[in-house]
């Protein structure tokens, strides 16, 4: 039908495809939100910021949703009916909201979910090269006469492993981008 709660919703699931973190897509939400023709102004508070748009007038609003927090200026008097209105508004921007903080703590525990493993990986290969050293130590030790033919065989291996472990070290690999989903 094309009416303004429609439009705000198109936009605002629009937004929601486009933003990846949580604060960047309140920031843009609250942008389309000002901008409903009944609205002076509105500020809102939540655990990534505060904000203000437009202008302040008597006519105030506070709602919550979670822990968001707003509070609604309109130009007008608030009717009921606006009123059960605005708490669909709300709700609906609520749920995207914790939809995108949701998301980015999923993204964050792949992110060190992947840093632990890599860290595991590259313990492990220390580990083997160390029991490996430690072996050619024993050898060299007891049987002198079999220690330079195996020392010039193996210490080329544990150098070349020695060296590929600290390249990843050095410069680990760019971290995967992760697969972004629609919200619906």
């Amino acid at each position: 039908i094309g009416t303004p709660f429609e439009l705000w919703l198109e936009a605002l699931a629009e937004t929601a495809q486009q933003e990846r973190g949580p604060a960047d897509f309140l920031q843009r939400a609250m942008a389309t939100l000002a901008e409903l023709p009944w609205l002076s102004g509105l500020s809102w508070a939540c655990d990534e910021g505060r904000g203000n748009l437009g202008v302040a007038s008597p006519h105030r609003l506070e709602v919550s949703d979670h822990d968001l927090h707003l509070t609604l200026f309109s130009r007008q008097a608030i009717s009921p009916s606006v009123l059960l209105h605005i708490n669909l508004l709300v709700r609906v921007l609520g749920h995207y909201y914790q939809a995108k903080r949701h998301e980015q703590s999923l993204r964050e525990m792949a992110r060190l979910q992947a840093v632990y493993e890599t860290g595991a990986r590259l313990t492990h290969d220390l580990k083997n090269m160390l029991q490996s050293m430690l072996a050619l130590a024993a050898i060299a030790e007891h049987h002198p006469d079999r220690a330079q033919m195996l020392l010039q065989s193996q210490l080329p291996v544990l150098t070349q492993r020695m060296e590929a472990t600290l390249a990843k070290l050095k410069s680990p690999q760019p971290e995967a981008e992760s697969a972004t989903l629609p919200l619906q």
